[in-house]
């Protein structure tokens, strides 16, 4: 197949994301939902199992709650879309093991950092912005599973926010936690 991707066009693009907590009160169009769950499908897949599963939640008041159960810097400024990435133990696949185990725990991760980058960078090419948010290490867990009436086969992998940011953040002088976000590739090249 032949792409008419221009490289250095979507190398800006990597180089010009930036994870955001600040969103404008603007709904996010159906049709741009769509474009990111279908990058999210088409990440890779360890073996091809195919068992990584999405929720997108866009009702306010539900978003609200999530924020709410969830606590942090969240509960000032919502997000118009949460979209949840999940991993289906209950799935066929390629491996017939449901049971989330050393080989199971590695797919799911490996599958939702794949889908998560490529959901991550749709988002930005649909003039969207995000930020990755994981909840694995969050105490509330059970309270999030019961606000999404999520069976037991699904394990949450993590969430993505996305809406339309307040300001375009500088990327010459942008800082997190007081550390430049600039890269200099020399440094993570061995």
């Amino acid at each position: 197949m032949d792409y008419k991707i221009v490289p250095q066009d979507l190398l800006q693009l990597i180089k010009g994301r930036r994870s955001i907590r600040k969103w404008l009160d603007r709904r996010v169009e159906d049709w741009k939902i769509r474009q990111i769950l279908e990058a999210g499908v088409y990440a890779p897949s360890g073996s091809n199992d195919q068992r990584q599963r999405f929720m997108a939640i866009a009702d306010y008041k539900r978003i609200e709650e999530f924020c709410r159960v969830k606590g942090n810097w969240c509960t000032e400024n919502n997000p118009s879309l949460i979209i949840m990435s999940l991993f289906d133990l209950g799935a066929k696949g390629n491996h017939n093991n449901n049971k989330l185990g050393k080989t199971w725990g590695h797919l799911m991760w490996q599958d939702t950092a794949a889908s998560m980058q490529n959901m991550t960078l749709m988002a930005e090419a649909l003039g969207l912005s995000s930020c990755w948010v994981s909840l694995v290490l969050f105490r509330r867990l059970k309270a999030i599973r019961g606000l999404l009436g999520l069976d037991k086969r699904y394990r949450i992998a993590g969430s993505l926010f996305v809406g339309y940011r307040v300001a375009t953040p500088d990327i010459k002088i942008a800082k997190w936690l007081g550390k430049p976000i600039k890269r200099d590739v020399n440094r993570y090249i061995i």
